[in-house]
């Protein structure tokens, strides 16, 4: 079997950090603390700054998974085999919501690949494990 080769996710952890910092200032604004998140998730990371961050950010992607709108964005990408994401996700018995709760989340910062500033993340194709870069 060959090695798996890291997938860099700085694309699309930008996106959902972008859309998660969007539902934290609307919040913010409209005076609201932020209410502790009722999901929990697969978070491995020893940082409380870094992991409470990473929370918040799976918090908003959960909520925008939750509308039909942002969900057309698993029919945009295929696997290897050429099934969609939304493929992926049903065959695991989850909603595109729930599925982040199967994702587990490592510090990456001992991975030489995470030295990069460009990098936010890494992950090998096909697996459920995200190495978050510092």
């Amino acid at each position: 079997m060959p090695a798996r080769r890291p997938l860099r996710l700085a694309p699309v952890m930008s996106l959902v950090m972008l859309a998660s910092t969007n539902v934290r200032a609307e919040g913010a604004a409209s005076g609201q603390a932020s209410a502790p998140s009722a999901q929990a998730y697969a978070i491995h990371i020893a940082n409380k700054a870094t992991a409470r961050t990473l929370q918040l950010v799976l918090d908003g992607a959960r909520a925008r998974l939750s509308t039909s709108e942002c969900q057309r964005v698993l029919d945009d990408f295929t696997d290897g085999a050429g099934h969609h994401l939304r493929e992926r996700v049903g065959a695991a018995g989850q909603s595109p919501e729930g599925y982040l709760s199967l994702i587990v989340f490592y510090d990456g910062q001992a991975n030489l690949r995470c030295r990069s500033r460009d990098t936010l993340a890494l992950a090998a194709v096909g697996s459920r494990v995200v190495y978050v870069c510092p």
